[in-house]
């Protein structure tokens, strides 16, 4: 109860000892403690951002296991996941993919539990406001695709002019030298060849790297995401 009402005076460094020794003192899996202190475990996780990932493991575990609405568990879920997510270590790991599992199936629950209404980093959206949403993720879809698509003309037009590059260099050294060349000079002509052929190459990967790494980056900016919160109000371990 001394770490809740330090949760709730938001003096958390203070409240993470206290709650430590009380999750420690639970000798059960963590489906099976209390939801009071799985959430608030979870959310002094989250504040901090320390174990972050330790949140999304206790969630997991603990929504895992049910089928009842649980607007708050599944939020501080949602937003442990959205933290979690900024790190490629975090969100390659099986563990992300388990939870964002578990998470859409609750917020698919809570969705069903109010017909008509939807769910948006933990915010419910008017029906207007959820039309307006789509909108704009139509549309970003849009401009993405249209991105692609010049992206991979462009690269069809690149590889066209390697080739040229190439067969033009091919010709050229092959007019340069004769059989009466010496093994040097033979030899200089097969590594000029060779590199521009390494060249071509290179430059193609690094092409091809750079319209990934755009199209991500479209994706991050322009593509509506949820603000989620990062606090929550602690469960009352009484309640």
């Amino acid at each position: 109860m001394q770490a809740y009402e330090l949760m709730r005076a938001e003096k958390f460094g203070k409240a993470t000892p206290l709650l430590e020794q009380v999750y420690r003192g639970v000798p059960v899996l963590t489906a099976q403690r209390p939801r009071a202190l799985v959430i608030n475990h979870a959310i002094l996780d989250l504040v901090q951002r320390v174990n972050v990932m330790r949140a999304v493991r206790d969630l997991n575990d603990y929504l895992a296991v049910r089928d009842q609405p649980d607007e708050l568990a599944t939020n501080v879920l949602g937003s442990a996941l959205d933290l979690a997510a900024r790190s490629p270590r975090f969100a390659s790991t099986p563990l992300f993919a388990s939870a964002q599992n578990v998470w859409q199936r609750h917020n698919n629950i809570l969705e069903a539990s109010q017909p008509g209404s939807h769910l948006w980093g933990g915010k419910w959206l008017t029906p207007r406001e959820y039309e307006r949403l789509q909108a704009e993720r139509l549309a970003a879809d849009q401009r993405i695709a249209d991105v692609q698509a010049v992206v991979e003309q462009l690269n069809v037009l690149i590889e066209q002019q390697h080739e040229y590059a190439a067969e033009y260099e091919r010709q050229v050294t092959e007019y340069q030298h004769s059989e009466e060349d010496s093994p040097e000079a033979k030899w200089w002509y097969a590594a000029r060849r060779g590199a521009t052929a390494r060249r071509k190459a290179a430059e193609l990967t690094a092409g091809r790297d750079y319209d990934v790494k755009l199209l991500e980056y479209l994706k991050r900016t322009i593509i509506p995401r949820p603000t989620w919160p990062t606090r929550y109000a602690p469960v009352d371990p009484n309640a």
